[in-house]
């Protein structure tokens, strides 16, 4: 049984979508229509039998609301969002590339399955770690254009072409963060690292969207962003940069913390990015990891200036137009963290446990315009919004 073959059948097995999908994976990779794509949101899609909801129209919003949480059981979002009163529409998980192709089913049926199946749309930072951190060549960019991973890719793609329609044979979406903080200097697939090239950055981006788009994942289905980091050594963005056809989204990561450099607003640590991203495209852009730490220049907390901090940003990411947020809600280098923190502005007791939580932050990602899933959408955002063109 080769590899393609595999997969089909543990992806029987485990879902009953494999066929549905197949069957149009297969009409795309021949060049046949498939009367799926630039449908309005409030219309049948031909391929579907349940029609869709004449009121799931897209909503009069500003931002999509997202997180990512501190483990990949995302059940730990569960007394999170009961505090908060309403759910995220977006879950980033952290996701290495080079995986068996055993693992990749997993991975996509469980652990994606597990963000799809509580109605948020999982995000995913997919690192291009062979098979990790400490093992991938710095020639990681040139080895992927070049081919010498292609059979991981394909698993990949076919197992996301599986999962991506539910039983009913409507799709699934899914966020695809390719290799993330190209700019700095810490992960291999950054020019700045070896002896490679932003050429070799963007050969490598474009296969490996090549491979996936050729399987069907595509707009509306799936979208691509292309994500900096706010600090960037020793590499040129723009040149990086893979081309309107390439990418849906553009993102931006950045922290506030006197760990790494001065405390500084919201505006000090984003704007540079946002502008030199409005520059470079009309793409929308998320910020797609971000956060901050209450710790102060003398060792101390102050969890008070990292509320004042929380509301301050929201209200400048909203002013840039910017359409969607992951926080990052980890304890990690430091306390990242808004809820189940060290340090907070209130305590609230849910399930008999008391939690330390931001209420800033509550107040915050619940204003109006700032959306959730859609309510009656059975893809959980309209393509409208998950495409950010509102």
């Amino acid at each position: 049984m080769d590899r393609r073959d595999f997969i089909r059948a543990i992806g029987a097995g485990g879902i009953a979508t494999v066929g549905a999908y197949g069957a149009y994976s297969a009409l795309v990779r021949n060049g046949e229509p498939t009367n799926i794509s630039d449908t309005p949101d409030n219309e049948t899609l031909a391929s579907d039998p349940v029609p869709v909801d004449t009121d799931a129209r897209t909503r009069d919003g500003a931002m999509l609301r997202g997180v990512s949480p501190r483990a990949r059981d995302v059940t730990v979002l569960d007394p999170f969002e009961e505090w908060l009163g309403e759910k995220h529409a977006v879950v980033g998980l952290f996701i290495d590339m080079g995986k068996e192709d055993e693992e990749i089913h997993r991975i996509v049926n469980s652990v994606f399955e597990s963000v799809w199946s509580r109605g948020q749309v999982p995000h995913i930072f997919w690192q291009p770690f062979f098979p990790d951190l400490e093992s991938t060549p710095a020639e990681i960019n040139e080895e992927l254009a070049d081919g010498e991973y292609d059979d991981t890719i394909h698993a990949w793609a076919d197992t996301l072409s599986a999962w991506g329609w539910d039983d009913s044979g409507r799709h699934r979406r899914v966020y695809l963060n390719l290799a993330p903080e190209f700019n700095g200097d810490w992960s291999p697939w950054s020019p700045a690292v070896g002896d490679e090239s932003e050429e070799d950055f963007v050969d490598m981006w474009r296969h490996v969207h090549d491979i996936l788009s050729d399987a069907g994942l595509t707009d509306p289905y799936t979208q691509w962003i292309w994500t900096v980091d706010r600090t960037t050594r020793g590499v040129d963005r723009e040149a990086c940069y893979p081309g309107d056809d390439y990418v849906n989204w553009c993102g931006i990561h950045g922290y506030n913390w006197v760990g790494w450099e001065a405390w500084q607003s919201p505006a000090e640590v984003y704007g540079e990015s946002i502008d030199f991203l409005r520059g470079l495209t009309e793409k929308p852009i998320a910020i797609t990891e971000f956060g901050t730490s209450s710790e102060t220049e003398d060792g101390g907390h102050d969890p008070e200036r990292k509320a004042a901090w929380i509301s301050e940003a929201y209200k400048y990411l909203l002013g840039e137009d910017i359409r969607m947020t992951l926080y990052f809600d980890m304890i990690k280098e430091t306390d990242w963290a808004v809820f189940d923190t060290e340090h907070g502005t209130e305590t609230v007791e849910i399930g008999g446990r008391e939690y330390r939580g931001y209420s800033e932050y509550k107040e915050a990602v619940t204003e109006t315009g700032i959306m959730g899933p859609h309510p009656n959408h059975p893809r959980l955002l309209t393509d409208t919004e998950f495409a950010g063109e509102w």
